[in-house]
């Protein structure tokens, strides 16, 4: 098995990164039965690196990414009668690639 420490990971194209991280992120809001608020996302999807404005960064622009790829990402809360974060989730319903010419 090989293993990408950090001085390796800067050698790899930055567009293999953010292929990775945009995959990862797919599957962690798919996997998920509720809504994962940002923190949750940045300390388990791999990719999210730097400062915390760094990170939201690339979290925006990744949901941009993702939208414009036709992936249906939901805003939602734990418990709409209170005040929580915000949080994201992606439902198989909504998850359909289009496989036609």
């Amino acid at each position: 098995m090989f293993l990408l420490v950090a001085e390796d990971l800067r050698k790899v194209p930055t567009v293999s990164r953010k292929s990775e991280r945009l995959v990862n992120l797919t599957i962690a809001l798919l996997a998920t039965k509720r809504y994962l608020t940002k923190s949750e996302i940045f300390r388990t999807v791999d990719g999210y690196e730097g400062t915390p404005e760094a990170k939201e960064r690339m979290f925006e622009r990744d949901k941009d990414d993702l939208r414009g790829l036709g992936i249906d990402i939901e805003l939602g809360s734990f418990d709409p009668l209170f005040e929580d974060e915000a949080g994201y989730r992606i439902t198989s319903s909504s998850y359909r690639l289009d496989l036609g010419p």
